[in-house]
């Protein structure tokens, strides 16, 4: 007699994804007999065993002729798995993103591959499924080049079935961002609350940091922030913005003068307000009035 299995894989060809077992070389008009724990037995009906559930069974085997004669005893060990592999999950060890959940990272970052199943084999493909790697361990590691990746995971557990995982996007930029700029807006000779720094060059979903003469970070908002009423002529302005990948680029100092009140009368002479709390009268109408500015690099 020889009992057949259903799928069976390279464990020793033990391993089935179905529960039912036949049993082959049965004697016409013979009986059979048969156990799964290698204690009970149960008299045997057409050519077929049920397993009655997912597990390991010690499964014997025995017929008896018309005549009485009992046959050798036939052993095999089953290991019976009817549940499909699920299909794996993957997300980035280190999402440096703006979010922490957005597939972007800064860090040449490892990939880690969850729902594996013990024994099985995986692999994965970083092109959306048009070439692949075996996989080893839990995890794999991006390519160190700046771009984004389309990501597919797939296993095979060990009675041969397939899951796979859907495709996802990591995008890996190492890049540090450019350090940013500003214009001069408003009107600061008339009234120091409307001093206003519109910043330049921020990258798309970037965040910003501004300093002025060497103090504390601030963390910027919008476009633009709003000088303080009690800053006088010259300041440094220092600038940074951190890239959507969790980059920050190097910071630019700029040397800056605030507008300065200009009033050129009628003879042609200049006379200059230097503070924002400076005071001019006595003017005509041949004065002319004007604004002067600079910014320049220290």
């Amino acid at each position: 007699m020889l009992l057949s299995l259903g799928q069976g894989t390279n464990d020793g060809g033990n391993l089935t994804d179905s529960s039912a077992i036949t049993v082959l070389g049965l004697e016409q008009d013979a009986s059979w007999i048969y156990s799964l724990d290698g204690e009970t037995w149960q008299i045997g009906q057409g050519g077929t065993i049920e397993l009655p559930a997912e597990g390991v069974y010690s499964v014997r085997v025995r017929q008896t002729d018309r005549a009485g004669n009992a046959s050798d005893l036939i052993t095999r060990t089953v290991i019976y798995d009817g549940t499909p592999p699920v299909a794996p999950t993957v997300s980035l060890d280190v999402d440096s993103g703006a979010s922490g959940t957005d597939g972007i990272t800064g860090s040449g970052a490892s990939v880690l591959v969850g729902g594996l199943e013990p024994g099985g084999s995986w692999d994965y493909s970083m092109d959306g499924g048009v070439s692949w790697k075996i996989g080893e361990g839990s995890s794999f590691r991006l390519a160190d080049v700046d771009g984004a990746y389309v990501v597919v995971v797939r296993q095979t557990d060990v009675a041969g079935r397939v899951a796979t995982s859907n495709p996802v996007q990591f995008v890996v930029d190492t890049t540090p961002p450019p350090a940013p700029t500003f214009v001069f807006e408003g009107d600061a000779s008339t009234d120091p609350g409307a001093r206003i720094i519109q910043i330049l060059g921020l990258e798309n979903g970037a965040s910003w940091e501004y300093s002025i003469d060497g103090g504390s970070w601030k963390t910027g908002a919008g476009t633009s922030f709003r000088l303080p009423a009690d800053v006088r002529s010259s300041m440094v302005i220092s600038l940074r913005q951190t890239d959507l990948a969790g980059n920050t680029g190097p910071s630019a100092e700029y040397l800056f003068d605030l507008p300065q009140i200009v009033i050129r009368d009628g003879d042609g002479e200049f006379l200059m307000g230097l503070g924002g709390d400076d005071f001019i009268s006595g003017l005509d109408g041949g004065d002319v009035f004007g604004r002067l500015w600079r910014q320049r690099h220290p």
